[in-house]
């Protein structure tokens, strides 16, 4: 009698179990078991002006940046998801791996956490603005988080 008062009790528990699984595996996760991941916005810049095939007038040319999924710090700050803009005026992408070089007119790096810059002037002419990311010691980003705009100076 002892013996089968053991298999009905532990048959009686595999089925609890069972059926606390099957209902475990029906209800959608709460808001606190989805992974936060899920949340994140993958780090975006985006020059807003100029506009990619804008035809502007000789003279300065303003450059604004937004970003999305990421903050704006000045450089020498170490903070996690966070970065500080570096402007590539007709000028390739650096090597990656390393600091962006600083070239006046060329690599302009906007170490105030800036995001706005004025190049003073640019030769009438099509030209190619690089917005790049870069690191509390001006690494690029990895992925890099870049965006390019080409317009016409005349």
């Amino acid at each position: 009698m002892e013996k089968a008062r053991k298999v009905v009790v532990l048959g009686a528990c595999v089925l609890i179990a069972a059926c606390g699984e099957s209902a475990d595996r029906e209800q959608p996760p709460s808001r606190d078991t989805v992974d936060p991941v899920d949340d994140v916005t993958t780090p975006s810049v985006h020059i807003v002006s100029p506009a990619e095939g804008d035809v502007l007038e000789r003279g300065a040319v303003t450059v604004r940046l937004e970003v999305e999924g990421i903050v704006v710090v000045p450089a020498g700050v170490e903070q996690a998801s966070s970065g500080h803009h570096h402007l590539l005026v007709d000028a390739p992408l650096p090597d990656l791996d390393l600091p962006i070089p600083s070239e006046p007119g060329r690599y302009i790096h906007l170490g105030r956490g800036q995001t706005e810059y004025v190049i003073e002037e640019l030769d009438v002419g099509q030209h190619q603005v690089i917005a790049l990311l870069g690191d509390h010691v001006h690494v690029p980003l990895s992925p890099p988080v870049a965006d390019t705009v080409r317009f016409v100076v005349h």
